[in-house]
Parts: structure tokens; sequence; C-alpha cells
């Protein structure tokens, strides 16, 4: 039991110096930018299996999986993999006093690959919608959030002339 909450506690520092140093990183360059990355095949499924696997494993066993496209796509892949994980590292958040779940999946058309995450959670009040994205606006209590996942992740798809949608 130790060893396990030793092991989680490792998972979350090793999880949380990767996003600070990814922050840094895209701080100095230009805001949703890829850092020089270049782009690769992927599979949805494969974007889905690396977020995951920098969860815990309580946070792990909170997500269902929905379908996936079975296409592989063309991407920055670790840039996607950042703010895919951003989303679903909120969803969790969201239901943690819940212990509730977070459903993942992804779907794809001749043009597009869209990743979704949903959860039971309480959703996002009214006067939060219209701020969500702004860089530094989070709703977690001060000092659990920056307020860049969003900012970030919606930055990344508006460059890949896509969007991000609440």
């Amino acid at each position: 039991e130790a060893h396990a909450a030793t092991r989680d506690d490792a998972r979350l520092i090793r999880t949380e110096v990767e996003r600070c140093r990814e922050i840094i990183l895209r701080m100095g360059a230009r805001a949703g930018g890829t850092m020089g990355e270049v782009p690769e095949r992927v599979l949805p499924s494969s974007v889905w299996e690396r977020c995951v696997a920098r969860l815990s494993e309580g946070e792990a066993a909170r997500v269902e999986r929905g379908q996936d496209g079975t296409s592989p796509f063309v991407c920055h892949a670790s840039a996607l993999e950042q703010v895919v994980g951003s989303l679903l590292q909120n969803a969790l958040d969201a239901t943690r006093p819940s212990g509730g779940r977070v459903r993942v999946a992804s779907e794809q058309s001749a043009r597009w690959t869209t990743f979704q995450v949903t959860d039971d959670g309480p959703g996002i009040p009214k006067e939060d919608l219209a701020r969500i994205g702004e860089p530094f606006f989070t709703t977690k209590p001060a000092g659990e959030g920056m307020g860049l996942g969003v900012f970030l992740a919606r930055t990344f798809a508006e460059s890949a002339q896509g969007t991000l949608t609440f």
C-alpha cells in the first residue's frame, strides 16, 4: 500500500515536472506553437494511450475509453498530447470530489480528427464559459491551476485550423 502511494507520488511529480517544462518551452515560443516539432502519422488511440499513461493509477481507473477513429493522421503529436492531456486532467479535476467518470473518444471524417473529453462533473458555470480559454483564467482553487491549459489547447487547435468547444 505504501509502495503504491510512493509510486503514485513519483508519477505525479514526473508528470508535473514535464508539464512545467512544456509550459516554459511554450511561453518562450509563440503561444500554441510546436517548437519545431516535425509532424508525424499517429492513431487517435495512441494519443489517448499516451495521455492516460501520464495519469496516476486512480485517475486512469476513472477514464472510460469510447470508440476511436482507426485511420492514422498527421499532426504535431507531442503538442497534441500535451493539450489533450491537459483537457483530460481538467475533466478529472472537475469530477474529483464525486469520484466521477471521464469519457474520452475520437471521431474521424475525411478531413478532420476530433478528440472528445466528457465528464459527469457539475459543468462550467455560465459566467465562466465566456472567459474560458483566457490566459491565466482558472476556476481551480489558488495554487491548483495556472490557467494556461485551456488557453494553450485553444491556441493549438486554432493553429491547426481546428476549434475547441465546450
